[in-house]
């Protein structure tokens, strides 16, 4: 079995040299870096699963989950898809914090933000499009905390990424669909969300 003593004894380097350069956890010169990933793809090296565990084990990650649920049935499969895939992560000691709010008030996810902060190592958030709600997010990313945004998006922000739909091509493919079954004559009533939501806005 390769491990990382032996990669390191073959290049020159510390273990923790080869470690920071495996799993991204530090500066490591980039002709180094290549060095030791050429040697351990050449070795096959492959990370021990439960030495992985025990090392995540000892940094106790936690996601904080923030979403408008309370009442909204909407966001149910999205819960039931993140509790499955805690599930696979908790041999590494992983552990998700729902704070469930209803509706899109500003204050109240404000507030929830700031019950998370020192809890939490990672943030999930469908946020309302607000100034302060960015500025929020902007803390938690200065602060070393990777931010995800879902459903709805804050492009304002810091935010490390989105996962969700292209609200605006949708609304662009639901007005072709009207046009392809009106004939292009028709009276168009609009329900939507809330202004207060970026994909709501780009939608409409």
């Amino acid at each position: 079995m390769v491990t990382m003593k032996k990669i390191a004894e073959l290049c020159g380097v510390s273990r923790g040299t080869v470690d920071r350069a495996l799993n991204g956890r530090g500066r490591v010169n980039a002709e180094t870096a290549a060095m030791i990933k050429k040697m351990a793809e050449q070795l096959g090296y492959e990370p021990n699963p439960a030495g992985k565990a025990l090392a995540a084990r000892k940094n106790h990650p936690v996601i904080g989950v923030l979403l408008p649920s309370e009442g909204n049935a909407f966001f149910n499969d999205a819960i039931h898809g993140m509790d499955r895939a805690a599930s696979s992560y908790a041999i590494y000691g992983l552990t998700v914090r729902y704070y469930p709010m209803k509706g899109y008030d500003v204050d109240k996810q404000l507030h929830l933000m700031e019950q998370m902060k020192g809890k939490v190592n990672a943030l999930i958030i469908s946020p309302i499009d607000d100034v302060r709600i960015a500025k929020a997010i902007d803390e938690f990313v200065d602060a070393g905390i990777f931010v995800v945004t879902v459903v709805n998006d804050i492009k304002s922000s810091k935010r490390h990424c989105y996962v969700g739909s292209d609200y605006f091509n949708g609304g662009e493919t639901a007005c072709a669909l009207l046009d392809a079954l009106l004939g292009g004559k028709a009276k168009v009533g609009i329900v939507m969300g809330s202004r207060q939501v970026l994909g709501h806005c780009e939608r409409l």
